[in-house]
């Protein structure tokens, strides 16, 4: 084997890296040494590189949507923070009703079904059904919009 290369080599190993070996490159690499060479070594650079390259990066647009869609989701999650609150605070009151309901005895209970509520009492309970609703109602709303 001669330690000259060859005078075709590098136009070779340009095809090679373009992808297009002719049937005359072929038969050439199959007659020379120094090029069949060449060609292997080639070949196992690109395949280390493919191994050792790091991933590609998302691209700028990508990224830009990515960030305006976390934003909306987080400007959507911190407007229904008070509704959260104030459902909160509805479903804690109407625990407190029941429990004091239950603590006055059957007779209270039964009077809540026989007589009419005071103004008061129908304010605080459409207040507290209303806080109750309000936040899945919005949701349902933003949903189907």
């Amino acid at each position: 084997m001669s330690t000259e290369p060859c005078a075709r080599e590098a136009t070779l190993l340009a095809a090679l890296r373009r992808g297009r070996l002719s049937a005359d490159d072929e038969a050439h690499l199959d007659g020379c040494a120094s090029c069949a060479l060449a060609a292997d070594a080639e070949r196992w650079m690109a395949t280390a590189i493919a191994r050792l390259a790091p991933a590609a990066l998302p691209s700028a647009g990508s990224l830009l949507l990515r960030a305006q869609v976390r934003a909306r989701r987080d400007a959507a999650e911190r407007s229904l923070r008070p509704l959260a609150t104030w459902r909160r605070i509805a479903l804690v009151g109407g625990a407190a009703l029941i429990l004091f309901a239950l603590a006055r005895g059957g007779d209270f209970l039964a009077g809540l079904w026989t007589a009419s509520p005071t103004p008061a009492e129908a304010l605080l309970a459409a207040g507290l059904v209303t806080l109750a609703a309000l936040p899945a109602w919005l949701r349902w709303r933003r949903e189907t919009a």
